[in-house]
């Protein structure tokens, strides 16, 4: 198992049949031999495709950047900031694991051994633990509460990811014409057309399939994500994007509709 830092080797050459350049889809990533788990999805998915050149990645061996945790699955989740950081990290690891079927080590580089110092004979007579002073087995009440809530938030998360879907209701809003509603911690939401304007067209089925009511799009500051159409009526939208910070609309021949938000279900809240 490589330790954090170590380097497979200092350069190294193009394998026979390897293109000029390879485009990898990290939300698709299947590295053989090596198991990621469904929880680490959510970071990959970020990732998205990039395309690199063979030559340039050959040629600059990438350092191994430390295991996966499930530690970095709670700093992404609770802490935005980190994500940029962790999102390299992961590109790093995958690309570490990819190295040797794309390339060919020219120079080899021991890993980064760290080796014990050798014992040391005891001097004199140790003392003989005090009989009046016990040892100290407490712990303060923050570092208890902070660690149970490090453990709800990775509950959260892997629910959000590998469970059930689990959410609870959250704010509605009724909205007409088009626009956007600013949110938080959002995993999807629920569209329920209140009025429809004249001509709307359906079809008959179960549930009734409706035809030009309406869309919503999940988004953040900085775009916007694929436009979902309704088509039912309630309809649910989930899979919201992690980040996600406001939901555009649109309401179609739908004069009012109710858009409510869901929110990760509530395992126990915390202090």
């Amino acid at each position: 198992m490589p330790s954090a830092g170590d380097q497979i080797c200092t350069s190294g050459t193009v394998n026979t049949g390897v293109a000029a350049s390879i485009i990898l889809d990290f939300a698709a990533l299947a590295i053989p031999g090596v198991d990621i788990p469904a929880a680490f999805g959510i970071i990959f998915d970020a990732l998205g495709i990039f395309t690199y050149t063979t030559s340039a990645l050959c040629s600059n061996p990438p350092r191994y950047p430390g295991d996966p945790s499930f530690q970095d699955l709670i700093d992404w989740y609770t802490n935005p900031l980190s994500q940029p950081a962790l999102a390299l990290k992961y590109q790093q690891w995958a690309l570490y694991q990819l190295y040797p079927i794309y390339c060919t080590c020219s120079t080899f580089v021991p890993p980064n051994t760290s080796y014990p110092p050798g014992p040391s004979m005891p001097t004199g007579t140790p003392p003989l633990p005090s009989q009046n002073t016990p040892p100290d087995l407490t712990c303060s009440l923050s570092e208890v509460s902070n660690k149970l809530n490090s453990i709800i938030a990775l509950l959260r998360l892997l629910l959000a990811t590998v469970g059930p879907q689990t959410y609870s209701l959250g704010t509605s809003h009724t909205v007409s014409g088009e626009g956007e509603i600013s949110v938080s911690g959002v995993v999807g939401c629920i569209t329920h057309p209140l009025s429809y304007a004249p001509g709307v067209g359906y079809e008959v089925s179960d549930p009734t399939r409706y035809f030009d009511v309406g869309s919503i799009a999940f988004g953040d500051s900085n775009a916007w994500y694929e436009r979902r159409l309704n088509i039912h009526d309630p309809q649910f939208h989930t899979g919201a994007p992690t980040g996600t910070t406001r939901i555009g609309f649109t309401c179609g021949l739908v004069t009012s509709m109710e858009i409510t938000e869901l929110l990760p279900a509530v395992i126990y809240q915390g202090n």
